[in-house]
């Protein structure tokens, strides 16, 4: 359900919400923190799996991109 990505979409909208003074504002924004900060602590997720998921997509990418290289330098021939 929850994701590094809206974490740091919750906290970049925090930051350019800082100069509102309105309670219900801030209300809206700090509820999905303590929800995704419960989701993390109950899963057990740590800091090191979306790093290994990106490192694994980037290798899969890298990959893909070399075999289109590969693929377009045997047409040229």
């Amino acid at each position: 359900m929850w994701d590094w990505d809206i974490l740091w979409a919750v906290i970049l909208m925090l930051i350019n919400v800082v100069g509102v003074n309105s309670a219900p504002y801030m209300l809206i924004l700090i509820i999905p923190i303590f929800l995704l900060i419960a989701q993390l602590t109950s899963t057990g997720l740590t800091a090191e799996m979306p790093l290994k998921r990106i490192i694994k997509s980037n290798r899969n990418l890298i990959t893909k991109i070399e075999n289109e290289n590969i693929k377009a330098n045997k047409m040229d021939n």
